[in-house]
C-alpha cells in the first residue's frame, strides 16, 4: 500500500486514526483534487514541492504534464510521492468517519471501505433501498436497481418462483422470415448526451447500438484529465453526433435548452444543483420539453431517499463503498478489480435499461408525457455481488480466493528459488569455463548435458575427445569457433530465447 500510494496519492486507501481504511477519489477531477488539498490545508505545501495547477488541454502547458496537478494521472513519481508524504499523516490525525463527513461538506469524494457483509448491513443502504427484506427468502435481499418516478410508489418485493411470474402464451410465437429486421427498434429517438466518465457515455453509447440519434454536449474545459476524457471516451463516442459548449455563458445555456426541447432522453450523470444550473433537472424539463425523459445516473442513490443522496463518487470508490475492493485485495491491502471496472459499464447499462422501460411505458400509455428514470453505481457494484448475498457464501468465496492466494504465492516462491538455484549454478559453470578456457579446455560433464538439452551450441563442429585424469576433462578441438567466439554465440541465444 506504501508503493501504491506513491504512484496514486488521491486515489489510493490511507488507514486513519481509528485504523479504518480511507479511500479518496479526487485523482479523475481536477476540480476535486484541488478541493481535497484545500480542504486538508495541504494546498500550499503541495505548491511547495514545485507542482503547478494549469490547464492540461492548453498546449503552452504540455512542458508541466509531469508537475501538474490539474493532471493527475500524468504526475511524475517525485511529485506523487511528495503528496503522499503530506497525505498520510494528515489522514491518520482524524477517524475515517470524521473524515468521510467532512470531505462530503467540502465538496469532494471519500468513502469509508467496507467488507461486502458491512455493506449488506450498512443502515444507509437499507434506508435507500440498496437493500430490503424480502418476505419468503432467508437474510437480507439486493433491492431495485433502476426505479422510475411514474411508478412509484412500489409496492413490496416479493419472493416468487420464476415460472409463476411469466404469463401464459396465449398465441404461438411468430414463425422466422429468415430476413434480418431493417430497422432498429429506437430508430426516429432523439437522446441528448450530457455525461462524462464512464458509465454515462456507455449508457448512451448503448442507446447507439439500438438506433437512436445520440448528441453528445461536451464541455469546453473538462475537468477529466486527457488521459480520460480523451482516450477512454474514444470507444463509447462511436455513432454519436457532438457539439462543445461553453456551459457557463447564455450562450451556451441556450443552445442546450434548444436541443433539449426536441429530446426523448436526456441523460445526465450529474448531481441535482449541475443539472438544474443547465436547466436539464425535472421541473425545468417539465416546462420545456414535457414529454421528455430524464435520465440520471449517480453515484450512491437507491430507489428511496437515502443519507447519502448527494455523496459524490466514482467506480473506484464504489467498489471501496461496497467491498468489492477488501474482497480482491483482503483486509490489509484493499484493491481495485479495475480502475474503470465492470461497476462502470454494468451501470451504463442498467442507465439505458432505465431509459428504454420509461421510453416504453411513455409509448404504451400514449399520453406523451415525460418520466424521470434513475440509477447509481453502488447498485451496479451490489448486483455484481449477487452470487454472495446468501449468509456464508462470502466467507466462502474469500476463503477460496485465500487459498488460490497462497498457492500462487507459493508457486512464486518456488519458481523465484528455482531461479536463484539455475542462476547460481549457471555464474558457477561460466567461471569454471573460464578458468579452462586458458589453456582450452572446457569441463564435461552437466556442460555437454546442457549443449544437447538447450541446443545453445552446435556440438558437431566440436570434437570431443575423453582425456583420462582427476579433473575427467574433455580437449575441445574446434574445427571453425574460437573458444570465446563460441560462448557468445550461446550467449546471444539465451538471450533470444
Amino acid at each position: 500500500m506504501w508503493l501504491e500510494r506513491r504512484f496514486a496519492p488521491f486515489s489510493t486507501p490511507y488507514r486513519a486514526r481509528d485504523k479504518r481504511w480511507l479511500l479518496p477519489m479526487a485523482g479523475p477531477n481536477a476540480r476535486l483534487s484541488r478541493r481535497l488539498l484545500e480542504a486538508m490545508g495541504l494546498w500550499d505545501q503541495a505548491l511547495a514541492t514545485g507542482a503547478v495547477f494549469v490547464n492540461p488541454y492548453d498546449a503552452v502547458n504540455i512542458a508541466d504534464a509531469r508537475r501538474n496537478l490539474a493532471d493527475s494521472l500524468s504526475l511524475g513519481f517525485t511529485y506523487t510521492s511528495r503528496l503522499a508524504d503530506l497525505l498520510e499523516p494528515a489522514f491518520a490525525a482524524r477517524t475515517a468517519a470524521e473524515w468521510e463527513r467532512f470531505l462530503a461538506a467540502n465538496g469532494t469524494a471519500a468513502t469509508i471501505m467496507m467488507t461486502w457483509e458491512e455493506w449488506q448491513h450498512d443502515a444507509d443502504a437499507r434506508t435507500a433501498g440498496v437493500f430490503a427484506e424480502v418476505p419468503g427468502t432467508v437474510g437480507v435481499q439486493i433491492g431495485r436497481v433502476n426505479w422510475m418516478r411514474s411508478a412509484q410508489p412500489y409496492a413490496p418485493l416479493l419472493a416468487r418462483r420464476a415460472a409463476s411470474v411469466l404469463p401464459t402464451r396465449t398465441a404461438p410465437p411468430p414463425a422466422a422470415t429468415g430476413r434480418a429486421n431493417g430497422r432498429l427498434p429506437l430508430e426516429g429517438y432523439m437522446v441528448v448526451d450530457l455525461t462524462n466518465v464512464l458509465a454515462g457515455p456507455c449508457c448512451t453509447r448503448m442507446f447507439v447500438e439500438l438506433g437512436a440519434t445520440v448528441t453528445r454536449v461536451d464541455v469546453m474545459d473538462p475537468q477529466q484529465p486527457p488521459t480520460i476524457h480523451v482516450f477512454w471516451s474514444g470507444e463509447n463516442s462511436v455513432g454519436k453526433r457532438s457539439i462543445i459548449v461553453e456551459r457557463r455563458k447564455p450562450e451556451g445555456l441556450a443552445i442546450i435548452s434548444r436541443i433539449t426541447e426536441r429530446a426523448d432522453i436526456v441523460c445526465c450523470n450529474m448531481m441535482d444543483d449541475q443539472m438544474a444550473r443547465l436547466g436539464v433537472d425535472a421541473a425545468t424539463l417539465a416546462q420545456s420539453n414535457p414529454r421528455a425523459i430524464g435520465l440520471q445516473i449517480t453515484a450512491t442513490r437507491g430507489e428511496r431517499h437515502g443519507p447519502r443522496h448527494h455523496d459524490k463518487g466514482y467506480d473506484p470508490s464504489i467498489q471501496g463503498t461496497t467491498g468489492v475492493m477488501m474482497r480482491f485485495g483482503g483486509p490489509e491491502t484493499p484493491t481495485f478489480h479495475g480502475f474503470a471496472s465492470a461497476v462502470d459499464y454494468l451501470c451504463g447499462y442498467l442507465g439505458t435499461l432505465s431509459g428504454v422501460l420509461a421510453l416504453y411505458a411513455r409509448e404504451r400509455r400514449g399520453d406523451r408525457r415525460g418520466d424521470w428514470a434513475e440509477t447509481s453505481l453502488c447498485n451496479a457494484a451490489t448486483l455484481l455481488q449477487l452470487l454472495f448475498q446468501r449468509a456464508g457464501s462470502d466467507a466462502h468465496a474469500r476463503q477460496r480466493n485465500g487459498r488460490h492466494h497462497r498457492e500462487r504465492r507459493g508457486q512464486r516462491d518456488e519458481a523465484r528459488a528455482r531461479h536463484a538455484r539455475r542462476s547460481f549454478r549457471c555464474q558457477h559453470r561460466h567461471q569454471q569455463q573460464r578458468d579452462f578456457l586458458c589453456d582450452g579446455q572446457v569441463r564435461v560433464g552437466r556442460l555437454r548435458e546442457k549443449q544437447h538439452g538447450e541446443r545453445h551450441i552446435d556440438v558437431r563442429a566440436v570434437e570431443i575427445e575423453r582425456i583420462p585424469g582427476r579433473y575427467d576433462q574433455a580437449d575441445h578441438r574446434l574445427g571453425t569457433a574460437e573458444p570465446l567466439e563460441l560462448l557468445h554465440q550461446r550467449g546471444k541465444r539465451a538471450l533470444g530465447r
